[in-house]
């Protein structure tokens, strides 16, 4: 990680109005030069991967095709040879992941820029003893991520249900395979955060460039709404990185959990005052995001215990729209929802963490949220 004489991280901010493949070129070109050029993070030689966001075959919640054949031509200029991954959180369908790789547009970007694209699963996992943390644990970890010299992180700029935002550091979740994820999302949002840092600081990127050219606001990261942020940010600091992009839509950088305490671990900046911001000013870019139905941070929390009965975002299934292909079914870490024969929520078991309706294809898991969260959720 770079820093200045200061000891401040340094977060290259760059302006991109569309997804014209020259602009985003230009775009990131210009954002990996302002932290110093790409050939000071890679050898001729080097197994680079692209560890994208890869989420569904639907516009506006995966990595932009166009921001990875960018970075795979900075890549393969620099002398690295590129090959771009993920695993979707599909927990039970492997032919649906291959479908979103190829539909998302990210297998063509790969193909026509002569690297490879793949799902990590199709390579294996391999388990590795986890940061020391609270306590001790082992993780199962994509074998191709341990194996590349460098990895460049690339997100999409979303709000999150469960964590307010995701970036940087939540990009990572997927190198763990879906049933991990599952059973993390369990320790609800403070322990979940809690793991997103040890698999961060465990298979921490070389480099992070965030696709925030079209973000999503409101109920992200899969079933929010389109939101123009017009930005490419990069850093080798991906906290810092994560502090920038959540001032940028409105939010406070310490309250995302992941910032907090990656920062607190001492992994990375997240106080904007550490930070040093290369390229457009900040405040020249901000934009309010809406935040999720779920989030309730605008309540004090010595309020929270008194008014959590009538304060909640629960998950509804809405029939209408709902196919019975029991991905939520599979996905609750808790074993809330049955099929019978359309999918029936335990409101006695379910924690609220949002996994059914984060990896529902069809969007048929809504948010139904009191009437005291809308009023919370309003800034």
């Amino acid at each position: 990680m770079r820093k200045t004489k200061t000891g401040k991280s340094q977060v290259a901010l760059v302006k991109c109005a569309d997804y014209e493949q020259e602009n985003i070129n230009c775009a990131v070109k210009q954002s990996i030069d302002l932290l110093g050029g790409m050939k000071q993070y890679i050898k001729p030689g080097d197994r680079v991967l692209l560890k994208v966001n890869l989420l569904r075959a639907k516009e506006g919640v995966n990595t932009h095709p166009g921001i990875v054949k960018a970075a795979i031509k900075q890549v393969k200029e620099a002398g690295g040879v590129p090959v771009v991954a993920d695993t979707p959180a599909i927990v039970h369908n492997g032919d649906a992941a291959a479908l979103a790789m190829v539909e998302s547009g990210l297998e063509a970007a790969a193909r026509e820029s002569g690297v490879e694209a793949f799902l990590f699963e199709t390579r294996g996992f391999v388990e590795v003893p986890a940061p020391a943390g609270k306590k001790p644990y082992s993780l199962h970890v994509a074998k191709t991520a341990l194996d590349a010299d460098i990895i460049i992180s690339m997100p999409k700029l979303k709000t999150h249900g469960l964590t307010l935002f995701t970036g940087a550091v939540k990009n990572m979740f997927g190198v763990v395979p879906p049933r991990t994820r599952r059973d993390l999302h369990a320790q609800g949002t403070e322990g979940f955060s809690e793991a997103l840092v040890d698999i961060y600081s465990l298979i921490r990127p070389t480099l992070t460039i965030m696709d925030g050219v079209v973000g999503m606001e409101g109920d992200g990261p899969a079933h929010g709404d389109l939101k123009h942020a017009g930005v490419i940010l990069a850093s080798d600091d991906g906290v810092a990185l994560d502090a920038v992009a959540s001032r940028i839509i409105g939010f406070k950088p310490m309250e995302i959990h992941t910032t907090r305490i990656a920062a607190d671990r001492g992994i990375g900046n997240g106080d904007m005052s550490n930070i040093k911001v290369l390229g457009e000013k900040v405040e020249d870019m901000e934009i309010k995001f809406k935040r999720p139905p779920s989030w309730q941070s605008n309540i004090p929390s010595w309020l929270m215990g008194t008014l959590n009965r009538f304060l909640y975002a629960r998950p509804r299934i809405n029939m209408e729209k709902c196919v019975r292909c029991g991905t939520c079914e599979e996905g609750c870490p808790v074993g809330a929802l049955r099929l019978d024969p359309y999918p029936t929520i335990d409101r006695e078991k379910c924690i609220e963490c949002y996994c059914c309706h984060e990896i529902c294809p069809d969007g048929a898991v809504i948010l139904e949220r009191s009437w005291l969260a809308r009023i919370a959720a309003r800034r």
